[in-house]
Formats: C-alpha cells, sequence, structure tokens
C-alpha cells in the first residue's frame, strides 16, 4: 500500500451488475485520478480536473475491495 493513498466510489446505486466499473484515487492532497475499466483486466486512468468532482460525492473504499487488476494499476501508476 501507498502512504497516503485513498480510494473511492461515487456515492449511489450501484451499477446493475452490483460491480463497481468506476473507482478514484487520491494520495495526500493531490489530485483525484478516475479509474475506469475499458476491458477485463484494463483499467483507464484520468486525472480530474478540480472543479468536476467533490470529495463529499465520494464514499472512502477499503484497499481490500478493489479489484486486483486494478490494485496492480494503481501501485505502479504511484511508483511512476
Amino acid at each position: 500500500m501507498i502512504l497516503g493513498l485513498r480510494m473511492f466510489v461515487a456515492q449511489g446505486p450501484a451499477d446493475s451488475a452490483g460491480e463497481c466499473e468506476v473507482f478514484y484515487s487520491r494520495r495526500s492532497a493531490g489530485p483525484f485520478y478516475k479509474w475506469r475499466i475499458t476491458a477485463p483486466e484494463t483499467w483507464e486512468v484520468t486525472r480530474v480536473d478540480g472543479g468536476d468532482l467533490l470529495a463529499s460525492d465520494l464514499c472512502r473504499l477499503s484497499w481490500k475491495n478493489l479489484p486486483q487488476a486494478l490494485q496492480r494499476r494503481v501501485v505502479n501508476h504511484y511508483e511512476e
């Protein structure tokens, strides 16, 4: 786990399959990043403009509740 890293999901109902396909991350007071699944085991990341997202719109998520492919991708992203 990376120091100061927090993972989030948007508040609101889950998709019909009951699994979330969009996650957000933030390290310390840095920018938010949006993680979206584009294919099985493939995660696309985009930086979120500060005005487009409010922290109050998000719910924290435990690291252990993230898909393993996303865990690997997030670690690689923040280590670069």
